[in-house]
């Protein structure tokens, strides 16, 4: 001992024994605690968010009512960690204290390390129970505050369609070319360019020099409808523009987009005629200085990186045109690529940067189709492949491997700041981070509490994302990947050849056969994984996914393993990249292949019905106790009882009763979409609109994949596209049986595109498609379509007159009258044919033509009709 009393450190044969702090710090050793930990406050943070969300108070409308539950939580949430303390603290000294007070520390002691203690079961449990309440409460009380947060942001209204206003605004985000919609047939209609971005700082100004400063945080999305104008993050504009309030979808879905818009904190869009409606204000400083600074980096940083990723990629206009992928592709005259909206070059960038781009959204439905939309994520299979590529740079440089593990970790750092911000994007880097810095560190992290402190970490900053299918199934995969894929192999795969690493004579097939192997695993494990959350969001299966994955992540690895230095580089050297071009298109044009002929062949979706919470909680709990269980008698009880509850639920979809006659009319705007249900059949009469470029996505899909439809005919009734621009998505994605159109409809094909891309795009598909005519008559499950017009060798200049009537009769006697668009010629021989009595307009319900646009002669046909009620689309 010193004089001063200090403890000194003693040798034992050479070896430094630890000071006494240490000795007490090591004694306690929490690390065995901290992953079980994590993972008990990740699970209660997520319990209590999601649980929170569907209580219906949650929202803006709402938020007085969750200002009291927000503090209540909370205060929980105070409490029971209070009583952690209590109840953890005195344990932990206790267990210092007797580790500290065994015998001196011997040679061999010392050599072992400090003793460690594990918490029993039986003294867990409380400690468990405390971590997850505190947990739950905390997460409910987080997101009761959103809404309460979310109010403070005032609530703008207009009369009617908007109203002109002055305002002025900072740059948030330099507008971009947005597409019409995410329909493939979309494209069609030829739309003027759009360019749309993001204002903060809002100020408005009244005609009399009144301001009506709103909060900091308050956003108003921008729309030019001009080129993208040459604005920069943090310039301040004066806006002379239409103002319009967030409003609510007019299609079936269950996206409120007021409350989105009020968690955004968007107060609504403004919409400029011209980029020159916006002036910059003189003499003015920004407030954030630093703030714009790093959004002008970004913003230049990725337009560098797109640059030098799109550098020498052939457009749709260069490749040749037996090579191009989908449909709407090959037969849009190109009009898509001269925008910048090439598929392939838009996936390119959805791939590196996560920006969706025009011409992206038709390729996204077709993978998300087949079951693949988690390779259009940015996920961890992303950043792997970023990763191997910066330590195999850094291996050249760098011969130490924590410094070329912390290259890793900058390089997820700065694609972090990069990308897009999703949620599969942010967990994905954030994992990268922390496990590279785990590895420059050389400390072996537990990988269930990264993810874990992960999802921590994201649902602090924003509790909605607990409810949101994009958070549950990118961490529901990656522990899938992490626990159930090793288990897939071990017991499903276990016939295929392992590599153990031995000297073969066929080498070369016990690697690729343990790559198959896994691959495999992989797919399966994250398809039995995420199909519970699939279903309870969206209804529908993909099981050709996990064969298609194992064809496209090879294919994926190659493009990013190109596409990622091929970026970087070509941000500072464009020209230099343009022979790489062609080498990154192909195997994204393959992916991109393989995907269009799976899903034309049946290899799409399954309608299954959406199924309630708590059934796919249950088979959620029972996969993975099916295979983490260690004995088998609890295994087979899991699986016993995952089969129990698919089958109960299956029963009781089943013994849900359908409709025994219903009609919906989707409010699509300028278009036209029936839904005609009867008790076993669908039909769709119709499904475009001219206004709306995403009716399939938004509106049919979610209704007939909700049910578990499957259409068994569509009918077109003329050859204009807002009456058929969704239909193609229809029929790729719910397997629809046959398309019913005239003569007339077929001949179009010659002289439209759009008729061309929907008649071969069907048949490829396996769509049959029939030809009707007036007198022909076509019986569909419980419902008779007796077609009265026009005849099959009609023909007339306007495409309106060529249009379909049919009158729908169900076997309870209810009738319908569709029109379609017919003018006045059809509607007064049909008149006249009705009251000289060769033809019967009678009918319970009737479509008024041409969407209700004034015509003298359709008061007679009306009259002669006789509905009940009318239609008006």
């Amino acid at each position: 001992m010193h004089q001063g009393g200090k403890e000194e450190t003693q040798s034992v044969v050479g070896v430094r024994t630890p000071s006494r702090w240490r000795a007490l710090a090591r004694a306690c050793n929490p690390q065995p605690l901290v992953p079980l930990s994590s993972c008990l406050f990740a699970i209660g943070l997520w319990l209590g968010s999601v649980l929170a969300s569907y209580s219906g108070f949650a929202t803006v409308a709402r938020a007085e009512a969750a200002r009291p539950l927000s503090v209540a939580f909370l205060q929980i949430a105070g409490c029971a960690g209070i009583a952690l303390l209590v109840l953890a603290v005195p344990r932990v000294l206790r267990w210092t204290h007797a580790d500290s007070a065994a015998a001196p520390l011997s040679t061999a002691a010392v050599q072992r390390g400090p003793p460690t203690r594990q918490i029993l079961p039986r003294e867990s449990v409380p400690l468990a129970l405390l971590i997850t309440l505190a947990a739950t409460a905390l997460g409910a009380g987080l997101r009761f505050r959103q809404p309460v947060m979310d109010a403070c942001v005032p609530a703008l209204t207009t009369q009617g369609d908007g109203q002109l206003v002055t305002l002025e605004a900072t740059v948030a985000r330099t507008p971009m070319p947005i597409g019409f919609g995410s329909d493939i047939l979309a494209a069609y209609f030829r739309k003027p360019p759009r360019s749309q971005g993001l204002l903060r700082d809002l100020v408005f100004v009244g005609d009399d020099g009144s301001r009506l400063d709103l909060p900091a945080h308050a956003e108003l999305t921008v729309l030019v409808l001009d080129q993208p104008p040459p604005w920069r993050v943090g310039d301040r504009l004066r806006c002379v523009g239409r103002f319009m309030p967030p409003s609510r979808s007019t299609l079936p879905t269950t996206m409120d987009f007021t409350e989105l818009a009020a968690r955004r904190h968007s107060v609504g869009s403004l919409v400029l005629e011209s980029s020159l409606l916006a002036t910059p204000v003189p003499s003015w400083r920004t407030k954030t200085p630093l703030l714009d600074w790093f959004h002008r980096v970004r913003a230049s940083v990725r337009a560098r990186l797109r640059e030098g990723l799109l550098a020498g990629v052939p457009t749709s206009r260069d490749a040749p045109a037996t090579l191009s992928a989908p449909p709407a592709e090959r037969s849009v005259d190109n009009d898509t690529a001269a925008h910048g909206g090439d598929g392939i070059r838009a996936m390119l960038v959805a791939l590196v940067l996560g920006d969706v781009e025009e011409g992206y959204r038709s390729i996204e439905n077709s993978f998300r189709a087949a079951g693949l939309a988690h390779i259009l994520a940015i996920s961890g299979f992303n950043l792997a492949v970023l990763g191997w590529v910066i330590a195999f740079v850094a291996g050249f440089f760098l011969r130490d491997e924590r410094w070329r593990a912390a290259s890793v970790a900058v390089a997820a750092l700065i694609a972090l700041c990069v990308m897009a911000p999703a949620a599969s994007a942010i967990r994905s880097a954030l994992m990268a981070i922390l496990g590279s810095s785990g590895q420059a560190l050389r400390r072996d992290w537990n990988g269930d509490g990264l993810i874990a402190l992960v999802a921590i970490a994201m649902l602090m900053h924003d509790p909605s994302d607990a409810a949101a299918p994009g958070f549950q199934l990118s961490f529901l995969c990656v522990l899938a990947l992490r626990h159930l894929a090793p288990g897939v192999r071990a017991r499903w795969l276990s016939w295929m050849p392992r590599d153990d690493g031995r000297v073969r004579r066929r080498a070369s097939v016990a690697i690729g056969s343990e790559y198959a192997a896994r691959a495999l695993a992989s797919g399966l494990a994250a398809f039995l994984a995420s199909a519970p959350v699939v279903l309870v969001h969206f209804g529908s299966l993909q099981p050709f996914g996990t064969l298609l994955t194992l064809l496209c992540a090879p294919l994926s690895t190659i493009t990013l393993a190109i596409a990622y230095p091929k970026a970087i580089l070509g941000a500072v050297w464009p020209a230099m990249m343009i022979p790489v071009g062609p080498l990154l298109w192909f195997p994204t044009w393959l992916q991109v292949l393989l995907v269009e002929q799976s899903v034309s062949m049946g290899g799409g979706s399954v309608q299954v019905g959406v199924a309630a919470p708590w059934i796919g909680s249950a088979l959620l709990i029972l996969m993975f106790a099916a295979f983490l269980a260690r004995r088998r008698v609890w295994r087979i009880t899991a699986w016993g009882a995952m089969a129990v509850v698919a089958l109960g639920a299956a029963t009781i979809r089943l013994e849900q009763k359908r409709p025994r006659f219903q009609i919906t009319m989707l409010a699509v705007g300028d278009g036209s979409a029936y839904l005609i249900r009867s008790e076993h059949s669908t039909v769709l009469f119709d499904g475009g609109s001219s206004s709306i470029g995403g009716v399939a996505s938004r509106g049919l899909l979610p209704m007939v994949l909700g049910e578990g439809d499957r259409i068994d005919a569509m009918v077109v009734s003329h050859p204009n596209l807002d009456h058929f621009s969704a239909l193609l998505d229809v029929a790729r994605t719910t397997g629809a049986r046959e398309l019913i159109v005239h003569p007339s409809f077929v001949e179009s094909a010659a002289r439209m595109p759009a008729v061309a891309a929907l008649l071969e795009g069907v048949t490829r598909a396996g769509v049959l498609v029939r030809t009707v005519a007036a007198d022909d008559v076509v019986t569909i499950g419980e419902t008779t379509w007796h077609f009265l017009w026009p005849d099959a060798e009609f023909r007339s200049t306007r495409d309106n007159d060529l249009s379909l009537v049919a009158r729908v009769e169900h076997v309870s006697g209810a009738r319908v009258l569709f029109s379609g668009d017919i003018e006045t010629v059809p509607a007064a021989r049909l008149a006249a044919a009705a009251q000289r009595g060769t033809t019967d307009l009678a009918c319970d319900i009737a479509e008024l033509p041409h969407h209700g646009s004034w015509r003298e002669a359709v008061v007679e046909y009306i009259a002669a009709a006789t509905p009940s009620i009318v239609l008006q689309s």
